[in-house]
């Protein structure tokens, strides 16, 4: 919540007792305490954003939930990742362009690149104060290289500059990204979220 209010143009829905918060760029609402059938009613009404965070799931027709848990003290080390920069942007594949164009106008974007092309690349999407989240993207192509081992550690080195430390938060159905945040050294600190995603 507090991350998406750092982002600015946040919409909020509800009450002190129960309220959501919602985002459109980042694609992301929040759900604090137990919002009512009113305020899930006007944030349905403002158009939901793909992807809910929530301490319990609610119900919320189209949408699948799934707990995810939260580790923390990982991501040290020294990888060779560099910061993206507009004169590189280009040469992204084309499915990743888009977000990443999205991520440099706020964000420090930082990749690995094969043959001269970004093959992986990692961003804090979501801050707080002392919090970040972290986003990995690794080409098929390019997966089990490292690559994304060296763009975490290059985004975790530059946040912790700033006072920052990382969560890694995941899904038990994206194995990769779990056994990808164990071998970084995040470990899970007794913390779960549900993550509602819709269905397709």
């Amino acid at each position: 919540m507090r991350a998406l209010l750092e982002l600015g143009e946040t919409q909020l829905f509800g009450t002190v007792e129960g309220a959501a918060f919602a985002h459109a760029e980042a694609a992301l609402g929040v759900l604090i305490g137990k919002p009512t059938e009113k305020t899930l009613r006007e944030l349905t009404l403002c158009g939901l954003p793909p992807e809910l965070l929530a301490r319990e799931p609610v119900e919320l027709a189209g949408y699948r939930w799934e707990p995810v848990s939260l580790s923390t003290g990982g991501g040290e080390g020294r990888g060779n990742a560099k910061r993206l920069s507009p004169a590189q942007w280009p040469l992204l594949p084309p499915e990743l362009s888009a977000s990443v164009a999205v991520a440099m106008e706020r964000r420090a974007v930082f990749f690995e690149a094969v043959d001269g092309r970004p093959a992986a690349l990692a961003w804090a999407p979501l801050k707080s104060e002392r919090w970040f989240d972290l986003h990995v993207e690794t080409l098929p192509a390019f997966q089990r290289r490292g690559l994304a081992r060296s763009v975490v550690q290059a985004v975790v080195a530059h946040e912790r500059h700033e006072g920052r430390s990382p969560v890694w938060g995941a899904p038990a159905s994206n194995v990769a990204a779990v056994a990808l945040g164990r071998s970084l050294g995040f470990v899970d600190c007794g913390q779960i979220l549900w993550r509602a995603t819709k269905r397709v």
